[in-house]
């Protein structure tokens, strides 16, 4: 089986972890994997203006399809993971299934964030979305496989007219990202599932959280931490507005607050984010274990359309209290935490997992036990090893 994907195998990365799991999981049902990494290509302002008034052809799509891989019939199945993807398997002979994997219905995502920044960039990102409604249609309209990440998209899905099989296929973590997350978990919790952790990094151990009622849930003075992808723009744009518009409320009701930014970004988001009072951008950060062992909480103000973060399943296995924006929960089939969509609801939301308020730890117990049966339910897995066996 032939998977195309933007991303490297394995990747601490949503599109690269939902990928990963999809192979794992295929391969534990049989399959002999093999994984091609297709890049970005960026175009000059000429090739994009062609793609855009002669081919009416989306950005996204002309970026990791051209040039195209040379692909042949040496597979019994192939998935493009993400929909732009889908045009390297358009010369594959009819013989070969094929699964288009909508991590994300990106013309929801480019809509959401042309309308989010408004102006002349935001006019250009809508004319973007409703080219890429018309590709993401015309691939469903294709007779592949369409494996959707949630029921609100399997629906879009159906309504939009797929001609082959659309499944629901839900976001699942690796198995090595299960098992570190729950070894993060079991330390905030005060076991020793840490002690010895180090070796495996080369590098010097981290301390175990401790047994003490003290250092359950997060430390005193540790700053709340955000993980996302920072040079994904609608990413940038919704932590930017937040830290400008609900920060300044958290920082007043609960004094000498601190927030680590974790993500890989340019040094003028960088800049931008640490403008801020008592907000760190750290850039990426290869082990998260240190910073999630300690927080009080994660912060999600995530915004936009499509898909769902698998940030959230993460922090549910590794027993970190979750404080989101209603838009950041689209598509979870459960209740990651708690939600919050003003300043005083972050305020009181950040007031009550600094002081370890019970109704928080009751929030975690219920995502972790949700996760873990999302991991476990095998059978979305069954279902989609029946259409890739034949």
């Amino acid at each position: 089986m032939l998977v195309v994907a933007p991303f490297e195998r394995g990747r601490a990365h949503g599109g690269s972890q939902r990928a990963t799991a999809m192979a794992e999981r295929l391969e534990e049902r049989g399959a002999e994997v093999e994984w091609v990494t297709r890049g970005v290509t960026r175009g000059s302002p000429g090739q994009k203006a062609a793609a855009l008034l002669l081919r009416r052809e989306p950005e996204v799509v002309r970026e990791n399809t051209r040039p195209r891989l040379v692909v042949d019939g040496r597979w019994d199945a192939a998935i493009a993971a993400h929909s732009y993807m889908a045009p390297h398997l358009d010369a594959l002979p009819a013989g070969v299934r094929r699964v288009v994997d909508f991590h994300n219905v990106e013309w929801r995502v480019l809509d959401a964030l042309g309308r989010g920044i408004g102006g002349a960039r935001g006019a250009y990102k809508r004319v973007q979305a409703r080219l890429m409604e018309r590709f993401e249609r015309a691939v469903l309209a294709s007779g592949a496989a369409a494996a959707m990440a949630s029921e609100d998209e399997l629906a879009w899905a159906r309504e939009a007219g797929a001609r082959g099989t659309a499944l629901l296929v839900p976001n699942v973590l690796p198995r090595g990202d299960v098992a570190e997350a729950r070894r993060i978990g079991e330390a905030r919790g005060g076991g020793e599932a840490l002690r010895g952790r180090g070796a495996l990094h080369g590098r010097e151990a981290l301390p175990a959280a401790g047994a003490s009622a003290e250092a359950r849930g997060g430390a005193a003075g540790a700053p709340l931490v955000y993980v996302g992808t920072l040079t994904f723009p609608p990413n940038v744009a919704a932590l930017l507005g937040w830290l400008e518009r609900d920060w300044p409320a958290v920082r007043a009701a609960v004094p000498g607050v601190e927030l680590a930014v974790a993500g890989r970004c340019g040094p003028g988001v960088g800049e931008a984010i640490s403008a801020h009072p008592g907000v760190r951008a750290l850039g990426f950060v290869e082990d998260l274990a240190e910073l999630l062992v300690a927080a009080p909480a994660a912060v999600l103000p995530f915004g936009g359309e499509g898909g769902s973060s698998l940030r959230f399943l993460h922090f549910a296995l590794a027993r970190v209290p979750v404080i989101s924006t209603p838009e950041a929960t689209r598509g979870l089939p459960f209740a990651p935490g708690l939600v919050a969509a003003t300043p005083g609801e972050w305020a009181a939301a950040v007031a009550a997992c600094v002081a370890r308020d019970g109704s928080v730890a009751g929030a975690v117990e219920d995502a972790e036990r949700a996760v873990t049966a999302l991991q476990d339910d095998e059978a979305p897995w069954d279902r989609l090893w029946e259409v890739v066996a034949g």
